[in-house]
């Protein structure tokens, strides 16, 4: 008999769905440099792309909470 292992998300919550599908490249652009060789520029490029993406994506959760002067620290507590 099978079962499916259920595992929690890693993935932070202010993930949107062009992160996700960046990262889905990057890992298939991974795969395949494994086989093949003239695949690593693409790969670079990818990841570079991804890295950017995140960044602004986390810049763009944190500017909101932030930004409230009375519960601002609880709440970047409950992220960290």
């Amino acid at each position: 008999m099978l079962h499916k292992t259920l595992r929690k998300n890693s993935d932070p919550e202010y993930y949107n769905k062009e992160i996700k599908r960046l990262k889905s490249k990057a890992r298939k652009g991974s795969n395949r440099r494994k086989l093949e060789l003239h695949c690593t520029e693409k790969l670079k490029q990818l990841s570079k792309q991804l890295i950017a993406a995140k960044k602004k994506a986390e810049e763009e959760f944190l500017k909101p909470i932030l930004s409230k002067q009375d519960k601002c620290w609880s709440d970047f507590y409950k992220y960290v």
